[in-house]
Parts: C-alpha cells; structure tokens; sequence
C-alpha cells in the first residue's frame, strides 16, 4: 500500500470518527419529554390535595434529570402555579414514576404540563407534555317534605329542589323500601327533572312505606349526591 493510499484511509477514518462522535452528540443534546400519567376527574365538596405524577425519564448519558411543572386553570398557562425546577429526590422519583402533590380548587378545569432537563448540562431541555382533568362538586342531598298517611289511588312524594354547584342541570331518583334501614328497596325510579313523584297502587302494594331521594348533576353524571334521610307513611288503596 502506497503512502498516498495509507493517507487517504486515514482520512476517510478520521472523517469517519468526527461524524460518529458528532452523532453521539446530537443523542446526548436530547433529553425526551416526561409520559405524564392521567390524572382523572375528580369529585369533591372542598379544596382538594391532587398527586400529579408522570414516569421518570432516562437521560442518554446517564446524568440526573430535574422537572418542572406548571399548573393552571386556564389552557395558555397565562398565571401557572409553578415548582421550579425539581431534582429526583424533591420529585419523589422512584425509578419508574415522579410526582408532585398540591391542593386545587373544585368546580374547575384543570391544566398541567412537565418537562425535564440534563441536570449537568443545564441547556438540554425536553419539550412539555400536557394533561388536563377537572374537579367538580357534588349536589347537595335534596330535603323530603314530609308525606302524611294517605289512603287513595297515588300519592304524590315531594322534596325541595337542590342546585349544582356548577349550575349544572339537576336530576333525581327515589328509593321506597318497607324497612326503613333500606335493606331490600322495592322502588327504584328513574332519573326526573321534577320535584316530586306519583306513586300509585301499580307500583307499591299497600302498606307501610319508607322513601329517600338522591340528586344527580345531569352533565356530569357521575356526580351524584349522598341518599336523603328517610321518611315513612302508611299508603292504603281506595277512594
């Protein structure tokens, strides 16, 4: 082999070396983003204490990893709630998840997002991930007007309406049991708009009778309100 061959492999080699190592750089200047977990909605009655958590992430080179989080109730992040930039210990990172607990106001939507960054090279910083979840209210229990014996063909069970905290159309569902503890309910009605419910000798045998009734927010269905307390009444048939 020739000193100009020998010159030219080297060459090539050395040409060769710089775009592998230039490589390796580019993939130690990335740090991926954080896979944030789900955080679901939430139904609660006051502020609440919410452990946001996403799963930890693998720097290339092996360096430590911060977080930062921003929080906050409108989707541009325009006035966040913000940790600063958080190491693995002060994000209670685990090996496989990190996460950061705070308390949130109900009846709100609620955005959140993290990145993270090489801890040693303070430059390499990943994009956000976002999420977002709500915090909603209940309504409040609905009070039974209390139903006198009657005897007839039906009788009308009246409560006083309720509101939803978040203005939400309201629905309700009565229970009639003849064990005032509701063991077994006999009755159990579909979701109404209105106030009361008829009951007639087609849908409760003669007797004793206990009743309650229950609120739903309409929009958010899955917000329903604790059983009223009972009320019970003697119904007989007739004219």
């Amino acid at each position: 082999m020739g000193k100009k061959t020998i010159i030219i492999v080297l060459t090539v080699f050395a040409i060769l070396n710089i775009a592998s190592r230039s490589a390796l750089a580019d993939d130690c200047s990335f740090i991926p983003p954080p896979l944030l977990i789900d955080e679901p909605n939430i139904s609660a009655t006051a502020p609440i204490s919410v452990t946001l958590e996403w799963n930890q992430v693998t720097d290339p080179e092996g360096d430590p990893v911060e977080y930062y989080m921003q929080v906050d109730d409108v989707s541009d992040f325009s006035s966040p709630y913000e940790t600063g930039w958080l190491t693995e210990g002060a994000a209670s990172c685990n090996g496989n998840t990190c996460s950061w607990a705070l308390s949130l106001a109900t009846n709100n939507a609620w955005y959140w997002r993290v990145m993270a960054r090489d801890a040693n090279h303070t430059d390499i910083v990943s994009p956000w991930s976002f999420d977002d979840f709500a915090i909603y209210q209940r309504p409040p229990t609905p009070t039974l007007i209390p139903s006198p014996d009657t005897t007839g063909e039906s009788i009308n069970l009246w409560w006083n309406a309720v509101t939803c905290p978040d203005g939400d159309p309201v629905r309700y569902s009565i229970q009639m049991d003849d064990d005032p503890n509701f063991g077994s309910p006999d009755l159990t009605s579909a979701w109404i708009a209105d106030t009361y419910k008829q009951i007639t000798y087609h849908d409760v045998p003669a007797g004793y009778w206990c009743w309650r009734v229950r609120a739903r927010d309409n929009a958010h269905t899955v917000l329903v309100s604790p059983w009223s307390a009972g009320d019970c009444f003697n119904f007989q048939h007739g004219h």
